[in-house]
């Protein structure tokens, strides 16, 4: 797809960052370093753009689709896409069997690594966008995956080429690792990391600046329970992943009762039923107050308007007042800590019909925090409910003063003149897979970029770049540190 004609950019975050000094290995080397890395990514703007746009316009949705790939075809093009790209660039590369890729570059035993993900989760509704286009608008691309996490993944890429290009001296191995299923659980690094010895330091840009030096823990579980009482719901259900807010629930009833008027819900005649659906706002499970469940407007209708005993009157007025407040509180799982903040809870998906009834849930919870005493109070949260397939991802803390969170800080602090401490954040990345990791940008603090996991997600492919200059000091400060 062209980029639409629009009058000449202003200037962006990328072309006013001035040159910076460092005094950890000389500030004339590093000055000229610096002016070497701003000159490729600057040269290789349009480059960068297509590179990605190619990588956007792969849909890497998990599918199971019989490809003898784990994750489908979708993720196996995507991850071929990269190794050619990294091959391009001089790095040497590796398939671990198309869970994840690696691509390497320097010498020495340890290893200084960026692991980003080549997988999206389901495009959905609402789009003004093409959702796979990699359209560009101003500074702005638009497409699932420009932001999570495909743009970050492309500006590691220019972060290691621009090193290449400057001939910069690695005493450390510097590596790319790049999986295909960190929407899902990640699964592809606890694979990657049976095959493959762990990095000894790294960074995961999948997130926001400054560092993040705390993620909440994340949990999944599964309710259930079997329809004994009449009804006239005949299905319900919406949601694509535990982790995204939902922006689209519906209910299919019989063509009995009386029903009201609602902004947010559209009822259709279907098959001699009401198809009734409601529009909600999808957002991250990390931050379930910036979007608007479909489930609770459809949950609140149906409380309204099903016949006085029907099950699913009772099922949706209890999940209605149980998963209404995103804290926990109505469950009794509330809790806090001071690293990570509140506990958050997001019902991401629901199931049933006349027989039976399913709904998956996301917690994060504070790092800090028994996660245990959690589990055990959600054993019996639900009344008639089982809960069953409890998922735990336990989540990552490093002291702020941690000499990775440091180096970090201190490149981000001279590129940016941004002074922030390290903070903490509910979104968990594949740095909680590995002993020595964190999270650390793309995303700046006053940032165009936006939409992860929401429609019309974009990416300011200026602040990409300004990204990927970061991301080749921390590299070489990594490699090159006692």
């Amino acid at each position: 797809m062209q980029d639409k004609k629009l009058p000449q950019r202003a200037s962006s975050r990328f072309d006013n960052i001035n040159n910076t000094n460092y005094n950890n290995k000389g500030a004339d080397m590093n000055k000229q370093l610096d002016e070497k890395i701003i000159n490729y990514l600057k040269a290789n703007r349009e480059n960068f753009i297509s590179d990605l746009r190619g990588l956007v316009n792969i849909d890497s949705t998990f599918a199971d689709d019989k490809s003898n790939k784990p994750y489908g075809q979708g993720n196996a093009d995507a991850l071929d896409y990269m190794m050619n790209k990294c091959t391009d660039a001089g790095l040497e590369c590796r398939n671990i069997d198309y869970y994840c890729m690696d691509a390497t570059i320097g010498e020495g035993k340890e290893v200084a690594a960026s692991l980003s993900h080549l997988d999206i989760v389901p495009v959905g509704e609402g789009w003004l966008h093409t959702p796979l286009g990699g359209e560009v608008i101003g500074s702005l691309m638009y497409g699932r995956g420009t932001l999570d996490d495909k743009g970050p993944l492309m500006a590691s890429l220019y972060a290691v080429s621009a090193l290449i290009a400057a001939d910069a001296k690695l005493n450390r191995k510097v590596r790319l690792i790049f999986g295909c299923d960190e929407e899902r659980g990640m699964s592809d690094l606890h694979y990657y990391l049976k095959k493959c010895k762990a990095p000894d330091y790294a960074f995961s840009p999948d997130a926001s600046f400054p560092a993040v030096y705390a993620e909440k823990t994340v949990i999944n579980g599964k309710y259930k329970t079997n329809i004994k009482d009449e009804t006239i719901v005949k299905k319900i259900f919406g949601g694509t992943r535990s982790n995204v807010v939902p922006e689209s629930a519906t209910a299919i009833v019989s063509r009995i009762g009386t029903f009201s008027n609602d902004p947010d819900i559209v009822i259709k005649d279907k098959d001699g039923m009401y198809e009734i659906t409601a529009a909600g706002m999808s957002a991250h499970a990390s931050t379930p107050e910036k979007g608007r469940s479909a489930f609770m407007i459809l949950f609140r209708y149906l409380m309204r308007t099903l016949p006085s005993g029907d099950a699913y009157k009772k099922i949706t007025e209890q999940l209605y007042n149980s998963f209404n407040f995103t804290n926990g509180t109505r469950l009794k799982i509330d809790c806090s800590d001071e690293p990570t903040g509140p506990l958050t809870i997001n019902l991401g998906v629901i199931k049933g019909d006349k027989n039976s009834f399913e709904c998956i849930i996301d917690i994060r919870h504070p790092i800090t925090l028994s996660h245990d005493l959690t589990y055990k109070k959600l054993l019996y949260a639900l009344s008639g409910f089982k809960f069953a397939e409890y998922k735990c991802s336990v989540g990552l803390f490093l002291p702020k003063n941690h000499t990775l969170i440091k180096i970090l800080q201190n490149v981000y602090a001279e590129v940016t003149g941004d002074k922030t401490e390290p903070k903490s954040m509910g979104g968990g990345t594949y740095a909680r897979t590995l002993p020595c990791a964190a999270a650390f940008g793309p995303v700046f603090p006053d940032s165009k970029s936006r939409g992860a996991h929401m429609a019309d997600e974009c990416a300011d492919i200026d602040e990409l770049l300004s990204a990927a200059r970061i991301y080749a000091h921390c590299l070489y400060e990594l490699s090159n540190m006692h």
